[in-house]
């Protein structure tokens, strides 16, 4: 096998982890919020002090509401491995159940993400290090500068990921006496090398993708792009 053979098989393996994450998070989020996203029209002889009380959404009156077939929704709320909604059907189920489409998507592996970055975004805010705090107030002084394109903002994002600890190229020592022990120094460098610029483009990613006009939605999603890598990788 070819190694563009193999890493076509990682690619295919990382898209398949990913695929049945979402899936399974897809399915999760919107079992939870048919639970308690039902309309006003659902509620049957209901007394006054359950008005406000949140209902379940019914399976057939949910499909009915957001226009798509009840199978769809079986499906979906199944995890099928066949259930693999195009966007205009996400956004019909979001829309009714007056959600952002994002937070459908969401995997267990997001939130927690999510909670990662803006605990740390916390930390940096009530740091004692003076001088981390300077040198990043530097940097983020650079954020307005960093908006007019994504490469400035990803490059931005890198120096602050740095700064966080959040990258580092880690290097491996060893016994150069022992072949079978370089070999493997050898294959442990390749893959931390790997990861390394896997991570890297995580960062240009995440830091591009921000909302240009916000500067803690930039520092979020810095610390989300360098903590991705861990997740979505196939078994080694």
């Amino acid at each position: 096998m070819s190694e563009l053979e193999v890493k076509s098989d990682t690619h295919q393996d990382r898209v398949q982890v990913l695929l049945q994450a979402v899936r399974s998070g897809l399915a999760e989020n919107l079992t939870r919020g048919l639970r308690v996203g039902g309309s006003d029209s659902d509620l049957v002889d209901a007394s006054p002090s359950q008005e406000n009380e949140p209902t379940s959404f019914k399976q057939e009156a949910f499909a009915k509401a957001c226009g798509k077939s009840r199978a769809t929704i079986s499906s979906i709320l199944a995890g099928n491995d066949r259930a693999n909604p195009d966007l205009s059907t996400l956004c019909a189920l979001a829309a009714t159940l007056n959600v952002s489409t994002a937070f459908l998507l969401m995997t267990r592996d997001d939130w927690s993400r999510i909670i990662q970055a803006v605990s740390t975004v916390l930390e940096i805010y009530r740091s004692d290090n003076t001088k981390l705090q300077v040198k990043l107030m530097e940097l983020f002084d650079q954020y307005p500068i960093a908006t007019d394109t994504a490469v400035n903002r990803a490059k931005l994002g890198f120096d602050v990921a740095k700064q966080l600890g959040l990258y580092e190229e880690k290097s491996i020592a060893g016994s150069k006496d022992d072949e079978e022990a370089r070999e493997s120094i050898e294959q442990a460098r390749a893959v931390i090398s790997h990861d390394s610029k896997e991570k890297m483009r995580s960062l240009y990613v995440g830091s591009a993708m921000a909302n240009p006009g916000n500067k803690t939605s930039f520092q979020v999603a810095v610390i989300m792009g360098a903590v991705a890598i861990p997740y979505y990788k196939p078994e080694r």
